[in-house]
């Protein structure tokens, strides 16, 4: 298992992903686990006292990225990684603010030593009082799970990155690798639509965790609505692979465009400078 957590202004000691894994420290060692922290930060939140804390917890490797290298880029590279490594079965990706804790780690190694036939396995999500990962797939669009069981799943999905976990044999049967022109946004949606059209099989845990939701929280229009442009950009990367979904994508962003400027009173999200 490789697990990749990546960081961008936020220490180590601040993320509350990586609190979540010191605690889970004695299991990830034994079943030899390797943690890798890509810190996007202009400044490095790593010196030789911490990097010997974590060294001694289990296997582990720190990359300091103040150039800020774009998601796309930073799961390429350990996918290739994953691929090359013998003895790795998934990589498990992890955003810096998710709430995961030890059983979250234990039900995952309990799935992939069943020997399940899941191409991605699933933690759920959650915000607020919504399931928003993982969601059926309508044409583009997300559809929330009122109630969800855990086991098997071989319909359409789309999910959030932060707890996935993406098995070798998914990417070394499909040759995956994410788009290169993806920034912070949007490499979730790709991943998905790519393996749904692959027909993956999926597991959804029952382990689930609370998470944030980056667009509805910022307060700022202006920082907002580049984040939707982003997202917008983005989305049209990721359902690009048919003629319907490319079809659909536009009218939905157009839709998406409109009812943002209404509602937050703004013409940034129809018009970008």
């Amino acid at each position: 298992m490789y697990i990749l957590v990546v960081l961008y202004k936020k220490s180590v000691k601040e993320s509350e992903t990586i609190q979540g894994i010191i605690s889970s420290a004695d299991f990830l060692k034994n079943i030899n686990a390797i943690v890798h922290i890509w810190d996007n930060s202009p400044e490095t939140s790593l010196n030789a006292e911490t990097s010997n804390f974590f060294e001694k917890l289990f296997s582990f490797k720190y990359t300091h990225c103040p150039e800020n290298k774009p998601l796309s880029f930073i799961y390429n590279e350990a996918i290739n990684f994953v691929k090359k490594r013998e003895g790795l079965s998934h990589l498990v990706l992890l955003d810096h603010d998710s709430a995961i804790s030890s059983a979250y780690f234990e039900e995952l190694h309990t799935i992939i030593q069943s020997k399940q036939p899941a191409d991605i396995i699933l933690p759920q999500a959650r915000f607020e009082n919504l399931i928003i990962s993982p969601a059926r797939l309508f044409l583009v669009k997300g559809i929330y799970f009122k109630n969800i069981k855990a086991g098997l799943y071989n319909k359409k999905l789309l999910a959030i990155n932060s707890g996935m976990a993406i098995s070798k044999q998914f990417l070394d049967r499909t040759g995956f690798l994410y788009h290169p022109s993806l920034l912070s946004y949007g490499t979730d949606n790709y991943l998905l639509n790519f393996a749904n059209r692959h027909r993956a099989v999926y597991y959804i845990m029952q382990f689930s965790f609370i998470h944030g939701y980056s667009f509805y929280e910022v307060r700022e229009n202006a920082k907002r609505a580049e984040i939707f442009w982003q997202i917008k950009k983005a989305n049209k990367l990721a359902f690009s692979f048919s003629i319907i979904q490319s079809f659909s994508i536009g009218l939905y962003n157009l839709a998406a465009s409109v009812k943002n400027a209404l509602k937050y009173k703004s013409i940034k999200y129809l018009i970008r400078k």
